[in-house]
């Protein structure tokens, strides 16, 4: 009897290394993954004219604030999309990195046209 019990505590024991395992490996993937989609977002906000650095949602989120219509229409669909997905509300105004979009083509060409004489600034 005593060795069946020896067994089954054993088989538990296994089990439950192999559950932590897999728990670990789940969470390497995730983090993994929300690394790879916001690489993606700041590649993207990149090719757009944005700043290298900074997301997408940030830059709507900061178009939203200063009134801008094609960045407020942009950022409630965003918001719309995380509102369904993660049940966050207003999610671009949330995400604003203030340390970030000084490098914005857009940024850069207001800089030359105020006739700094450093119109790159990161």
């Amino acid at each position: 009897m005593s060795n069946a019990i020896t067994r089954s505590a054993a088989w538990r024991f296994f089990y439950v290394q192999i559950y932590r395992r897999l728990k670990l490996a789940w969470l390497l993937l995730r983090a993994y993954l929300f690394n790879l989609l916001v690489a993606g977002d700041t590649f993207i906000n990149t090719v757009i004219g944005g700043d290298p650095g900074e997301t997408i949602s940030s830059r709507m989120g900061k178009g939203k604030l200063k009134g801008q219509p094609v960045h407020t229409f942009l950022s409630r669909v965003i918001d719309a999309v995380f509102k369904v997905l993660f049940n966050e509300s207003d999610h671009c105004v949330n995400a604003i990195q203030h340390d970030e979009g000084k490098g914005a083509i857009s940024e850069v060409i207001d800089r030359y046209r105020e006739g700094k004489r450093t119109i790159w600034k990161l």
